[in-house]
């Protein structure tokens, strides 16, 4: 099962947009291609109140890339974007299992 860990979180200033660079690494024993987004405020979804699909909060916008890393792999990423990120999230639909998801993310 894969285990992300990210470091050193970087942004900077490209033109009229963002690069994001960060250290990747999968410290499991997985291998799967997963997405990792480089993301603006931390609530993707707003809070439910009653029955029906949850809607994508107001303000949340994303840029990412898809990764492969295996068993012991590191990787620096870098996300092009034209938003004003606020950290980088591995899987942020969650749609692997992965240990420790807490620690597949970083502020910037």
């Amino acid at each position: 099962m894969p285990e992300y860990r990210l470091a050193d979180p970087k942004t900077a200033a490209i033109g009229a947009g963002r690069v994001v660079t960060v250290a990747a690494e999968n410290a499991g024993t997985g291998r799967v291609p997963v997405e990792i987004a480089a993301v603006r405020t931390s609530e993707r979804f707003e809070k439910l109140t009653g029955s029906g699909p949850a809607r994508v909060a107001d303000g949340y916008r994303d840029a990412y890339m898809t990764m492969t890393l295996g068993a012991g792999e590191k990787a620096t990423v870098t996300i092009d974007c034209d938003l004003e990120p606020e950290k980088v999230v591995v899987d942020p639909d969650a749609a692997v299992l992965q240990l420790r998801r807490n620690k597949a993310e970083a502020k910037l």
